[in-house]
């Protein structure tokens, strides 16, 4: 294996390195997260239908309750995006990064 195809692998290997390092257990968090979010929802849900259909309380503030849980949904998500768009960020900074170390490398050897 040549200097150029050891380099290339370097970067490959280096590069999933800082792959797994930046979103290693995001994803897993995320899920965690809205899987939460989909339970207390559901058990809020229930909670309202029970009054609405007992009386103790009227459609109106149901919607109400809806509508500030579609607020509570939008602003998981939005913060979810947010954290993976940093993540995607700092990835990028550290491939270019390796980049030029490596091909920097491989110019010295030359």
């Amino acid at each position: 294996m040549g200097e150029i195809e050891i380099t290339l692998q370097n970067i490959k290997d280096e590069s999933l390195t800082a792959l797994k390092e930046t979103f290693g257990d995001s994803y897993e968090d995320s899920k965690q997260e809205i899987e939460e979010l989909l339970k207390e929802s559901e058990e809020k849900a229930k909670e309202w239908a029970a009054d609405l259909i007992t009386g103790a309380t009227r459609i109106e503030a149901v919607k109400y309750f809806l509508k500030t849980e579609k607020s509570l949904y939008e602003n998981t998500l939005l913060k979810l995006a947010g954290i993976q768009q940093i993540n995607a960020s700092n990835l990028k900074d550290q491939l270019i990064q390796i980049l030029i170390d490596k091909l920097g490398e491989l110019a010295n050897k030359q």
